[in-house]
């Protein structure tokens, strides 16, 4: 934790549906330096951080379809 003036509350102008305000971004590297980032179930790109989301033009990850694989259960010995 780089700063402890961050609050836990941001009070800011209603975006559209569930679109972050930007000062959240601003305030997480405030709070937490210059680290990797990613906004997961992003609407748009940020500089920073690397984005993914099924609206943004330009994730920065592809996520393809998976398969459920059955998992054996064994007894600890």
């Amino acid at each position: 934790r780089m700063d402890a003036s961050i609050c836990q509350h941001v009070t800011a102008p209603r975006l559209e549906n569930s679109r972050k305000p930007d000062v959240i971004r601003e305030k997480l590297v405030q709070l937490l330096g210059d680290v990797p980032r990613i906004e997961l179930f992003a609407r748009q790109s940020s500089h920073g951080f690397d984005v993914w989301g099924n609206q943004c033009t330009a994730p920065a990850v592809e996520l393809l379809p998976g398969c459920a694989v059955p998992v054996v259960k064994t007894e600890a010995a």
